[in-house]
């Protein structure tokens, strides 16, 4: 007689998931905005692009609009459109905020629970998402497919195909409610909107950003 599978407690699905991500020191997603949508991020939580578009417009988008027609295609298991997904980055100091690099001041990156993978639905990517050669996963347990020679590592232009590895994301669907954000990561610090002040720690690290 074939067993029944016993559905895992909340804790187990908590530790096993933890156990995957140490194995590559992941212990936590990354999204890079401006510091004048943070009232938003606060209330809200990080909006797929679509909503921060649209339903609760963004103040100062910082996206590439050539990098971002290419994300209204649809990812090949759920066939969402890319733009459906509050898009996270596995390491921070990655092409996008170097190229960025004059608006440091401007800018905040925000750090955000992995835990998020136990109650959303959710891609996991080899590199930019934007890019045809790019390749999705929906399993955590597939983590040793993502790249992380590059991942790992402060630089990626030695790397073969580096910049869009280097660009590796968590996609999450619909977007990342205000519980899973951790902290509030900036270059300088400043004065902000009432609405932020003791909402999320904010953090002083220049070491995260491009000088």
């Amino acid at each position: 007689m074939e067993k029944k599978k016993v559905a895992e407690s909340q804790p187990e699905r908590i530790r096993h998931l933890n156990t995957a991500l140490s194995r590559y020191s992941l212990l936590s997603f990354w999204h890079i905005t401006h510091i004048e949508n943070l009232w938003s991020v606060c209330r809200y939580g990080i909006l797929n692009h679509g909503d921060a578009h649209g339903k609760r417009p963004t103040l100062q988008d910082i996206s590439d609009p050539s990098v971002q027609r290419w994300r209204t295609r649809k990812d090949p298991i759920y066939h969402h459109p890319i733009h459906d997904y509050a898009a996270l980055y596995l390491n921070p100091r990655n092409p996008m905020l170097y190229k960025r690099k004059a608006l440091n001041r401007e800018l905040c990156l925000v750090e955000v629970c992995p835990t998020i993978l136990l109650t959303h639905s959710y891609l996991l990517t080899d590199g930019n998402a934007a890019s045809a050669t790019t390749s999705f996963y929906q399993d955590y347990r597939h983590l040793d497919r993502l790249p992380w020679g590059v991942l790992s590592g402060a630089y990626w232009v030695n790397e073969p195909d580096g910049k869009r590895k280097m660009c590796a994301e968590a996609l999450i669907f619909p977007r990342v409610w205000p519980v899973y954000i951790k902290a509030l990561h900036v270059y300088d610090v400043g004065e902000y909107h009432p609405d932020i002040a003791g909402v999320f720690p904010i953090i002083h690290s220049p070491n995260l950003f491009f000088a």
